[in-house]
């Protein structure tokens, strides 16, 4: 059994799943479905290319929750769907705690929409969720919250962040099809009246979205959780567009609009496949087994840059998991990888063993205070991998190796653990 292959049976899930789940969500409602099929625009979106996966299949298990209340329900039906939730809350604690809270709190707030009967079926929920909140948001990390501004620009973003790579002002082409979008539901609506939206669902939008702005930026270890909630607000609105809103001509714009949006999707992972050709042939080269250091600068993509950066600088870049790619295919164990050592609230993650528990999670993603540690960290690895345009990386790697291969800004280092570099490595960290 290959293990790239059992990395890329998430993804496909992933892919399958999110669209099905809102087209669920709005047969449970009532809903277009032909407006929830534009969800199939936003699996392989900004979020896609820089997420995570337990996250990722995290949001098909949202979208169901929120439909779990759905009319019409009957007892056994509720009784067994609530079985299935636990089951997938069960999943989602060992992959991630967000994924647990996320689920957990959208059954909370589509019972507070509910009718009073229903409270029972969702008092776990509320006690496991307030217990999730408690537990996690009393982590280390700091409260830092970011500019509502920059918020409000990442949630209108969301489900076009890819197409500014089709030539032309796409930007332009992509408002005249919302605009068109709208127009033919007003007039839609001028005929047929405003069709009633189910008002728990109603309940939950304006719930996400009040939560999406007022959560900090960091809570604990609940890391970039109200960013992450921008496509959850996206999904659900999608899923409760009236039937009525999306008929005749509307149909044609919406086929015309996903066509856009994906053609756009579709033509920046072509470039990035292009710029990351060289990633693959080093991991080729890479024999199996080994442990690997990642060194990757903010500024390593020239395609693909996430649009809640501060200050030019992105913590997660697209190549932020780069050693971790390598080792999939592989074998071998790096601190790049998602289930890192020092998260002791996630279950699954890696047993610590060497250098990996030494590396906090926020190091791993700063291939420049790493670069300036190697003469303690080198030691501890078979090879360094550097993804990162700036020559002093490269030259801070050489020294502490031997360059086996260089592909522009890729470059695999085999270490010599007996070379002992005579001063500090004079590269500048991120602040």
């Amino acid at each position: 059994f290959e293990p790239g292959l059992a990395a890329r049976i998430p993804l496909l899930l992933y892919v399958i799943l999110l669209p099905l789940s809102v087209v669920h969500l709005a047969s449970r409602t009532g809903a277009s479905r032909w407006a929830a099929l534009l969800s199939f625009g936003l699996v392989f979106g900004d979020l896609y290319l820089l997420g995570f996966i337990p996250y990722l299949l995290g949001l098909p298990l949202v979208m169901w929750a929120a439909s779990l209340w759905a009319p019409p329900t009957r007892p056994r039906q509720v009784v067994g769907q609530g079985v299935l939730l636990v089951v997938a809350g069960l999943v989602a604690l060992l992959l991630h705690p967000l994924v647990l809270l996320t689920l957990l709190g959208v059954v909370v707030v589509v019972t507070f929409a509910g009718p009073r009967r229903q409270w029972p079926f969702a008092a776990p929920a509320i006690l496991a969720a307030i217990g999730v909140i408690v537990h996690y948001g009393s982590g280390a990390g700091s409260f830092d919250f970011i500019s509502p501004a920059t918020k409000l620009v990442y949630l209108v973003r969301a489900p076009i962040a890819l197409v500014d790579a089709l030539p032309g002002s796409a930007w332009m082409f992509h408002a005249a099809m919302w605009l068109a979008l709208a127009g033919a539901a007003c007039l839609r609506m001028r005929s047929a009246g405003l069709p009633p939206v189910e008002r728990r669902h109603r309940f939950l939008l304006v719930a996400l979205v009040v939560a999406y702005f007022a959560l900090p930026f960091r809570a604990g270890d609940a890391i970039f959780f109200d960013l992450r909630l921008a496509p959850v607000v996206w999904l659900l609105a999608l899923a409760m567009v009236p039937r009525s809103f999306v008929s005749g001509a509307a149909k044609v714009v919406v086929v015309l609009f996903l066509t856009v949006m994906l053609v756009g999707q579709i033509t920046v992972h072509r470039r990035f496949a292009a710029e990351s050709a060289g990633l693959a042939d080093l991991c080729e080269s890479l024999p199996p087994g080994k442990k690997v250091l990642g060194l990757i600068s903010p500024e390593a993509s020239d395609t693909l840059q996430p649009v809640y950066s501060r200050e030019g600088w992105a913590p997660f870049s697209p190549y932020a998991h780069a050693p971790s790619v390598c080792l999939t295919e592989r074998g071998g164990r790096s601190p790049t990888m998602t289930f890192h050592p020092s998260l002791t609230w996630m279950p699954l993650r890696l047993v610590p063993g060497d250098d990996l528990e030494d590396i906090g999670i926020a190091d791993v993603f700063d291939g420049l205070r790493l670069a300036s540690q190697l003469d303690q960290r080198a030691r501890h690895y078979d090879y360094l991998l550097v993804v990162s345009k700036l020559d002093a990386m490269h030259d801070a790697a050489g020294r502490h190796g031997t360059a086996l291969a260089r592909h522009g800004r890729f470059g695999l280092y085999a270490v010599d653990r007996e070379v002992e570099a005579e001063a500090p490595d004079a590269v500048e960290s991120n602040p």
